[in-house]
């Protein structure tokens, strides 16, 4: 009996994604490594990731994109990207989203 693996793509890279390195979320296959919050890159896992269209995020970008839009959209408002954020949301509590 051989072991033909998998062929499920990786959503973010395209890829192949083999059985050792299989996570899924949503029912949309994912590297563990390329399983990353749109905004800030951030490995995500399953206990601390929001989506929204198939958009990753983690819990806290989540929550300020839904603070500074008033909506829970794809897009943060311009000015808001990294390296062009205040100083205030570069020191947003993380922590406090931990399990």
């Amino acid at each position: 009996m051989s072991f033909s693996g998998t062929q499920d793509k990786c959503k973010a890279c395209e890829k192949t994604v083999h059985f050792i390195d299989l996570l899924t979320a949503d029912g949309v296959t994912y590297h563990k490594t390329c399983f990353k919050c749109s905004h800030c890159k951030g490995t995500l896992s399953m206990c601390n990731y929001s989506s929204m269209d198939g958009v990753l995020y983690c819990k806290p970008h989540f929550e300020q994109l839904f603070k500074e839009t008033g909506t829970f959209t794809k897009k943060f408002p311009a000015g808001t990207k990294s390296g062009e954020r205040n100083e205030q949301v570069r020191q947003f509590d993380h922590a406090r989203f931990k399990p």
